[in-house]
């Protein structure tokens, strides 16, 4: 078996350029103060560049008296590809503050968290999702700055989005359409108040709910309920685009200009189909995000509002 080299530590880079270890920490954590001449200095960042040194982020940010990490607590949820868009940007937003983004993936119980920004000692703890009592507990008595509830504010406005496009199409009687598996609180609670708010403004009456899960029962069902009844469902939204397409698949309502109309989320591959639905931008998303986080790590005030940064995807089913 080959052997596995050894990264680089500043003793190797100390005996290269031919100087103390002290030295090679000075120049290379740029402590102020000291005075060293450009050739050495110039030896030392070569012979560091040589090697691939680069000193430890956790020491070198105990010495700078702050840390420059950014951690992002994601609850253990099925987002899909469009939360994972969101957060790469977030990531290239972050970097060029000079921040690194660290994603941790967490359950409910509160030892794991607790333990783990003990020792990350991050500069600010992003919270996607519900944080416990606890955890927010925890993270004050050390001292650590947090954001949490406004990370899926920007929800509220793909349902608003949806609405007002069945609306102008004409359609007066909205549902709300949940999948059966589990969906985290938080999200749907941002998304059915959309729906609820613009009902509520434009006077139109508070929009049907129904859950269903993938299954041609339950789709009879939700066909007997919206489609068959004496005040129909016209205009149909749906929580994802999967779930949309699910229904344009099996059910019998006929999804046509002029008959009913259902819109989906997300502009997923599956939309393109036909799915008429909703896409994303995801840098004005993290841009929102990061622009949160920044303003607490600089005490100043966040962002007031994000308005939605989507448009309507024109297919055949709305």
């Amino acid at each position: 078996m080959a052997a596995v080299d050894k990264p680089a530590t500043s003793a190797d880079v100390a005996k290269l350029s031919n100087v103390s270890r002290t030295t090679v920490s000075y120049i290379l954590n740029n402590v102020p103060g000291r005075h060293i001449s450009t050739a050495t200095r110039d030896r030392v960042l070569a012979a560091a560049e040589q090697l691939g040194y680069t000193p430890h982020a956790a020491a070198r940010a105990l010495r700078a008296g702050r840390n420059q990490l950014v951690l992002a607590l994601v609850p253990d949820w099925d987002m899909g590809p469009t939360f994972s868009a969101g957060m790469e940007a977030l990531n290239r937003l972050l970097a060029d503050r000079g921040y690194i983004l660290v994603i941790h993936s967490h359950s409910d119980t509160v030892r794991p968290l607790t333990a783990l920004w003990s020792e990350v000692r991050p500069a600010i703890v992003m919270v996607f999702g519900s944080l416990k009592d606890e955890h927010s507990k925890a993270l004050r008595t050390a001292g650590i700055k947090y954001t949490d509830a406004r990370m899926f504010e920007y929800l509220s406005g793909i349902s608003r989005l949806q609405s007002e496009h069945l609306w102008r199409s004409g359609h007066r009687t909205l549902g709300y359409l949940q999948p059966s598996h589990y969906v985290p609180r938080d999200i749907l609670e941002f998304r059915r108040a959309g729906v609820n708010e613009f009902c509520a403004e434009y006077g139109l009456a508070s929009p049907r709910q129904f859950t269903l899960d993938y299954g041609l029962k339950s789709v009879q069902q939700l066909q007997e309920e919206w489609f068959e009844s004496k005040d129909p469902v016209t205009g149909v939204i749906a929580h994802t685009d999967e779930l949309a397409a699910f229904v344009w698949t099996a059910s019998s309502a006929d999804f046509t200009p002029g008959a009913n109309a259902l819109i989906g989320t997300g502009d997923r591959p599956i939309a393109r189909l036909g799915l008429t639905t909703v896409g994303f931008d995801f840098d004005k998303v993290a841009f929102f995000w990061a622009e949160n986080a920044l303003a607490a790590l600089e005490n100043r005030s966040p962002s007031e509002h994000l308005e939605y940064p989507g448009w309507i995807v024109h297919r055949q089913t709305a």
